[in-house]
């Protein structure tokens, strides 16, 4: 679905819509009333940043609906695949450390680095 379209609240219902299609209502057993609330308490308590905001997470959050329900199987089609992308497996031990160490850095050095520098 188009979430710009979207009003702000509207975005809790489409989240609340996602758990409840992906069956983590039932599977979990979490009440809706509870599932509301709990959005909503995260809606409001993330900053009013550029990047990553209420927008971002609940855009990341459709992206993985999308995936997962794809009638194409676009996650079953490569799942079994996994073992095999892993695309920094040549690199030592610590060559790998180097590398997760510039990748955190960089991800701090958005607007987290607020939060988590």
């Amino acid at each position: 679905f188009n979430d710009f379209s979207l009003q702000p609240d509207e975005t809790i219902l489409a989240a609340v819509r996602m758990f409840e299609e992906l069956q983590l209502t039932s599977e979990f057993n979490i009440r809706r009333l509870v599932l509301y609330k709990f959005l909503v308490t995260i809606k409001r308590n993330y900053r009013q940043v550029p990047y990553h905001n209420w927008w971002h997470a609940f855009n990341v959050t459709q992206m993985m609906f999308s995936i997962l329900i794809s009638p194409d199987g676009i996650c079953g089609k490569y799942y079994s695949l996994a073992n095999y992308l892993h695309i920094l497996s040549s690199l030592s031990s610590e060559e790998y450390s180097i590398v997760m160490n510039a990748l955190k850095n960089s991800i701090l050095a958005t607007d987290l680095s607020t939060y988590f520098g």
